[in-house]
């Protein structure tokens, strides 16, 4: 029998490197024309996406999922419908929105009419595919200097955070949305 291998922890951007990512869209907009220009539009979305990733645990896909019906201002929670465990649990997972996801979300929330709509879209104003949101994500860490990095670490940052200012292993279970608190011991050594 071949011999595993223990596997890494989790990557998790540090203070500093959150700071340099988020500082891009300053750069990134001086950038771009005076006019509305594509890029003008996608940056701050992109931007809006990463700080709502950074301050709840989202992965991708659930943040491209979000409609305008799934986000409850009102009573300070958000559903998400469209996860990863989908298929196995159908039952809409319901988190508490913080202000700096309320933040992110309410300009682009204002933005759309219908209930069904996206919260974060393409330039069509359609649906924004995961591989596309990861894209420009992507181009974001290149240019803070990152190259070893997913949209993932937004989630493992979160976590990781939590756990090293002394939140329950549980509590961060709850708010990643695991069903298991096993999943989430892979934070346990912070």
């Amino acid at each position: 029998k071949p011999e595993r291998t223990k596997k890494p922890p989790p990557r998790f951007f540090s203070n500093d490197e959150i700071r340099t990512i988020l500082d891009c869209e300053k750069v990134l907009l001086l950038k771009s024309n005076c006019k509305q220009t594509l890029k003008e539009i996608t940056i701050p979305q992109t931007f809006a996406m990463i700080r709502f990733m950074l301050s709840t645990g989202r992965r991708i896909q659930e943040v491209v999922h979000l409609k305008k019906k799934d986000i409850k201002f009102e009573l300070g929670y958000y559903e998400v419908t469209k996860d990863k465990t989908e298929r196995t649990n159908p039952v809409p997972k319901i988190f508490y929105l913080n202000d700096q996801a309320v933040d992110a979300l309410l300009p682009y929330y204002r933005l759309r009419n219908n209930g069904d709509d996206y919260i974060f879209c393409n330039q069509d104003g359609g649906f924004l595919t995961p591989t596309a949101a990861g894209t420009r994500i992507k181009r974001i860490f290149r240019m803070a200097g990152i190259t070893d990095a997913a949209s993932k670490e937004f989630r493992h940052s979160f976590a990781s955070h939590l756990i090293m200012s002394g939140e329950r292993l549980e509590e961060v279970r709850d708010h990643l949305g695991h069903t298991d608190v096993r999943t989430t011991q892979i934070y346990a050594h912070l």
